[in-house]
């Protein structure tokens, strides 16, 4: 006979990456249905195998864990630390890998509430870089433009009391170096009350993704916009899907076998080369776009 497991929010922030503050889940075989013709198979937080449309996936295809894709945010992440540095006066080292996972977590419960709500939608990421919002309205036309002001910036504001409160916490059990794993771990109550605000910025993103049009962030996720609409004229005939993480190998397609949404996603890859777009489709498949090698 078997049980039911009530798991509340606290699981999705577990599965998603977040701090977990409740009962651990058993080491138990589960059996997880996120939509018609997928089929999840783990043991506790152990993925076991995936069934799509009648294909077994061992290993999963997660572009989250790419090696490419972390290249993208580089430079913001030594923004982050060169800001900690400024302001901390002890603690102990926020290794580069939570800044990483902490932004990744954020984006996976975003794209989650997303699918679940069965919307579609774009969500744009430009170069920091990139220019004002006149510049950008050559290739974007807004319908809830965001001036930049501190508002913004509110998930850099985030990333910065999550690392300076790891940091201390860290110190106080003597570690001289912290992780994702530590900030998951040590019992602090400011790191879950930030914990919780990254879920709520998460559910900020997911709402501005329901609105038709594209999400614009900058890769400090500073806000941008939403309900974009992209303008960019040059044609974009084919496109590669790549047939592994690291997009060694690629089979080519031709790009109008695709979407209204997929065709605005490359051609606006193929005009802003340093962009990261990642397309959700109505049925809740995922494409994550960039221009790569040409």
């Amino acid at each position: 006979m078997g049980d039911i497991v009530e798991t509340g929010t606290r699981w999705v922030n577990r599965v998603d990456g977040g701090r977990f503050d409740g009962t651990p889940l058993p080491p138990h075989f589960i059996v997880h249905i996120p939509g018609p013709g997928r089929l999840l198979t783990a043991c506790g937080y152990h993925r076991l195998l995936e069934l799509d449309s009648s294909r077994i996936i061992r290993a999963g295809f997660d572009p989250f864990k790419a090696g490419w894709l972390p290249q993208h945010f580089c430079p913001v992440r030594q923004w982050l630390q060169d800001q900690l540095a400024e302001t901390r006066l002890e603690g102990a080292n926020v290794e580069d890998c939570f800044i990483r996972v902490m932004a990744q977590s954020v984006v996976r419960r975003t794209l989650s509430l997303v699918r679940a709500r069965g919307h579609g939608g774009m969500l744009i990421y430009f170069p920091q870089e990139k220019p004002n919002l006149a510049e950008l309205s050559k290739v974007l036309r807004f319908r809830c433009p965001f001036e930049s002001r501190p508002s913004t910036a509110h998930f850099s504001e985030l990333m910065l009391r999550a690392m300076s409160r790891l940091s201390l916490a860290g110190h106080r059990h003597g570690l001289t170096s912290v992780k994702w794993e530590n900030y998951k771990t040590i019992d602090d109550r400011v790191m879950s009350e930030i914990d919780e605000s990254f879920v709520e910025f998460a559910l900020l993103l997911a709402d501005m993704m329901s609105v038709d049009g594209a999400l614009v962030l900058r890769k400090r996720f500073e806000l941008v916009g939403f309900g974009g609409e992209v303008l960019g004229e040059k044609p974009v005939t084919r496109v590669f899907r790549v047939l592994d993480l690291e997009g060694v190998s690629s089979t080519p397609e031709m790009a109008d076998s695709s979407g209204t949404r997929y065709r605005s996603a490359y051609r606006l890859a193929s005009e802003v080369s340093k962009s990261l777009l990642i397309v959700i489709s109505q049925d809740g498949a995922v494409q994550f776009v960039a221009a790569r090698n040409g």
